[in-house]
């Protein structure tokens, strides 16, 4: 039996706990068209992009050689720019920033925090059984 913690709360970004092994998607909550760009960073490195037509866009190495951190663990969806992030890793905990630009800049920080089983059960934190590799989405309420 595994365990998952989730956890989301504040008000000027959002927070999210995973369980290592298991996958997150960091929801845009918007449909893309040609005249945006949707850009997103971990820790201030460049992870993956979408611009204009969809045709061009990347994701971790594609977006800086010679940064292989999450090494085919990225997904990027074409259609809302969300960013789903399979396998983690201890080392993926960090700050993972959004920008949008559509005639505006906006910007979203969502905090994760992958953690291991042990951890979220000394947390006390209240959960149900999943299995080892089951995915957590995680919305934006709103983009300001």
């Amino acid at each position: 039996m595994f365990w998952q913690c989730i956890g989301v709360s504040g008000s000027d970004g959002v927070s999210v706990s995973v369980t290592e092994g298991d996958s997150v998607t960091l929801h845009t909550n918007v449909s893309l068209n040609q005249q945006e760009k949707i850009h997103w960073y971990f820790n201030d490195i460049r992870i993956a992009y979408i611009k204009g037509d969809l045709s061009n866009s990347c994701t971790d190495v594609q977006c800086n050689s010679g940064t292989e951190r999450f090494r085919d663990r990225l997904k990027l969806d074409h259609q809302t720019g969300s960013l789903n992030i399979t396998n983690t890793r201890t080392t993926d905990s960090g700050e993972y920033k959004l920008e949008i630009i559509k005639g505006s800049e906006s910007e979203t920080i969502f905090s994760v925090t992958v953690i291991g089983e042990s951890l979220c059960l000394k947390a006390g934190y209240s959960s149900d059984s999943a299995s080892l590799g089951a995915s957590v989405s995680l919305s934006l309420v709103s983009i300001i």
